[in-house]
């Protein structure tokens, strides 16, 4: 997920209190993988910058194991920097800003995740 652990708490925190059920948290996109094989989650949050394995490095694998499961990249770098890599060809559902508040992500992993 995110390889900062106080991101990873407040992100699991806004998650857990808008209804998830649980939340699990990876500090490299190497650990993610294996993560997401064990917990099979409803939806995969990647920092596009981690250690070991990167978010962009992590999706396309993550989408093997979890065809169906949401991927969102999650980054400090603007979405726009991103446009010329071809993030769906990735496996990436949508990418989301850092900058913007928690609940913002939180609602587009709603939206994904639920249809709301």
């Amino acid at each position: 997920m995110d390889d900062n652990p106080l991101i990873r708490k407040m992100v699991c925190a806004a998650f857990v209190s808008s209804g998830f059920d649980s939340c699990v948290h990876a500090e490299n996109g190497a650990h993610a993988l294996v993560e997401a094989e064990r917990v099979k989650p409803s939806v995969i949050i990647l920092d596009l910058s981690m250690p070991v394995m990167n978010g962009l490095e992590a999706a396309p694998q993550l989408r093997r194991i979890l065809p169906e499961t949401p991927i969102v990249l999650y980054t400090l770098h603007e979405p726009a920097k991103l446009a010329k890599t071809d993030i769906s060809s990735m496996g990436i559902s949508l990418v989301a800003s850092k900058d913007e508040p928690l609940q913002n992500l939180v609602s587009k992993v709603e939206s994904l995740v639920y249809g709301k």
